[in-house]
């Protein structure tokens, strides 16, 4: 063996151990890129929600009666209808003249409790842009 079969050896065996270094950083960058995803995506489910653009909660006003229907979300309510089941239609009053309640305000709702009606749970309310009624619960304890 003369030194030019030497030096070929030697070159193989360092290609052979640089394919082996390569391989094995290929399979770390995958590992790496795989907990990179699973960073991205538990921080992004660690972000809180965004508000809803109209969310509605029933809110007891101190009177045993009075209620506030209050648009928590952060945009404006239009075309806002109120409805409560048909044999409570005497019963609920509301003023909404215009149909509009802006974000963080509310509308003054009575509930007259009947003695010979179950008491009510909820009242139902829809608006501008959205597709059917939201339930909104009547607080327990208030009725």
């Amino acid at each position: 063996m003369d030194t030019s079969d030497l030096i070929a050896i030697g070159a193989a065996a360092i290609s052979l151990v640089a394919v082996g270094v390569s391989l094995r950083a290929a399979h770390h960058a995958g590992r790496s890129a795989d907990a990179a995803e699973r960073q991205a995506m538990a921080a992004e489910a660690a972000l809180p929600k965004p508000p809803p653009a109209v969310e509605w909660k029933l809110e007891p006003s101190g009177d045993k009666s009075l209620y506030l229907l209050r648009n928590v979300g952060t945009d404006t309510a239009t075309g806002v209808r109120i409805a409560a089941p048909p044999e409570y239609d005497e019963y609920v009053q509301f003023d909404l003249p215009h149909g509009k309640v802006l974000a963080y305000a509310a509308v003054q709702i009575l509930i007259v409790d009947v003695a010979q009606l179950p008491a009510l749970t909820e009242i139902s309310v829809a608006w501008d842009g959205e597709l059917g009624e939201t339930r909104v619960p009547v607080p327990r304890g208030y009725r």
